[in-house]
């Protein structure tokens, strides 16, 4: 949108962008890039109102302030489409409930991808949902391959931002960090030693790597 010529605002409900991939730090790296681009970033805001007659004008936030536009584009997550199984007696909540193998609560039906709920959580990530079909694939030619949740992993890349995250950056007692003038830096957050997230800011050339070394709980001691 900003290379059509237009002007963007982003409004973000948490404290900083990308609160679930990024610690803050590397968070307002990205931030400083996106403003030197031309963004407008409104952080820890939400919308109340959205004014307009025929088309959108004006977004109104809960403080107050007044971001005239003429377009908005929300992005809120997903919400699994559970409309076919309404009635049925296939098990649902968020999503179509199914155990470790993928199997719903009737014998012979599987499900994966975003519309699964697994262990209470949906989590609608395109790595997942192929990780899931291969696996319910398998298991319904007659195989019994247990699923586990492997680590989330995300990748941004605007022209010369590129951010890498995978693992948990929250839960951590230590932090490895290697940093080139901010214009490239390498995290890894650690729990008793044991690699359980990390970041890739600037250059993702080892992303793989580094989500090898997440999901096979690396211990760096």
């Amino acid at each position: 949108i900003r290379e059509l010529g237009k002007e963007v605002s982003i409004v973000e409900f948490g404290p900083y962008l990308l609160t679930r991939q990024l610690d803050e730090a590397l968070s307002n790296l990205v931030i400083r890039k996106l403003e030197e681009k031309g963004f407008r970033m409104y952080l820890n805001a939400s919308s109340k109102e959205i004014i307009g007659d025929n088309k959108v004008e004006k977004l109104v936030l809960q403080d107050g302030r007044i971001i005239e536009t003429q377009a908005i584009l929300v992005s809120a997550g997903i919400t699994a489409n559970l409309d076919l199984l309404k009635g049925t007696r296939i098990e649902i909540n968020r999503g179509i409930k199914v155990n470790e193998f993928l199997k719903t609560s009737i014998n012979d039906v599987y499900a994966a991808g975003d519309v699964v709920e697994i262990n209470g959580l949906n989590l609608g990530l395109w790595s997942i949902a192929m990780e899931q079909g291969r696996i319910a694939g398998a298991n319904m030619t007659g195989e019994e391959i247990l699923y586990s949740i492997s680590e989330p992993s995300t990748l941004l890349s605007i022209e010369d931002i590129k951010v890498f995250s995978t693992g948990d950056v929250h839960n951590f007692n230590s932090i490895m960090e290697y940093n080139e003038n901010n214009e490239v830096v390498y995290k890894l957050f650690l729990k008793n030693y044991i690699i359980n997230g990390g970041v890739l800011y600037g250059d993702v050339t080892k992303m793989a790597k580094l989500k090898k070394a997440v999901n096979n709980k690396v211990d760096i001691r």
